[in-house]
C-alpha cells in the first residue's frame, strides 16, 4: 500500500479531475458487483493461501442520481442514503463470506472528513490495517 500511495501522491492532479472525476460515487453499486463477481472463492485462485481481496478506491461519499437504479430494496430507494445503506450490506456479504475489503479515501480533507466513516464501515477489521488515505 505505501508504494500505491505514493503514486498516488505524484499524480497529476489536473489530469485525475479531468480524467477520472465523476459527478455522482456509486459505490453501493461497484460493492454490489463485487458481491456477485465473489459469489464463492474463485476455483482458478492456485493459491489457496492468498485472500480473495477487494479495494474500494474512492474520493466521494455514496450518492446516486433521481432515478438511478436502486435494486428494487424499498430501503435502498432514498437517493440520499439509499446508495450509502446498499454499500454497507454488500461490504457486509463479502465480508461475511472471508473477502478482506480494503478501503482507500483520496483528496482533500475537507471532502474525506464527509465519508470517512463510511469507508471504515465498509472496510475488514482491524481499520487501522485496511484502511488509508492519500490527502491531495
Amino acid at each position: 500500500p505505501a508504494e500505491f500511495l505514493e503514486y498516488l501522491y505524484r499524480c497529476d492532479r489536473s489530469k485525475y479531475i479531468k480524467e477520472l472525476m465523476g459527478d455522482r460515487t456509486r459505490t453501493g453499486m461497484a460493492f454490489k458487483i463485487a458481491d456477485e463477481k465473489f459469489f464463492k472463492p474463485n476455483p482458478e485462485n492456485y493459491r489457496p493461501e492468498v485472500d480473495d481481496v477487494v479495494l474500494m478506491f474512492t474520493d466521494g461519499e455514496p450518492v446516486r442520481r433521481r432515478g438511478e437504479q436502486t435494486f428494487g430494496d424499498v430501503k435502498y430507494r432514498s437517493n440520499r442514503n439509499g446508495e450509502r445503506l446498499l454499500a454497507k450490506d454488500r461490504a457486509d456479504n463479502l465480508k461475511d463470506r472471508g473477502i478482506t475489503v480494503v478501503g482507500l479515501a483520496v483528496g482533500p480533507e475537507s471532502r474525506i472528513s464527509r465519508f470517512r466513516a463510511d469507508i471504515q464501515s465498509w472496510v475488514t477489521t482491524p481499520v487501522s490495517k485496511y484502511y488509508y488515505e492519500a490527502k491531495t
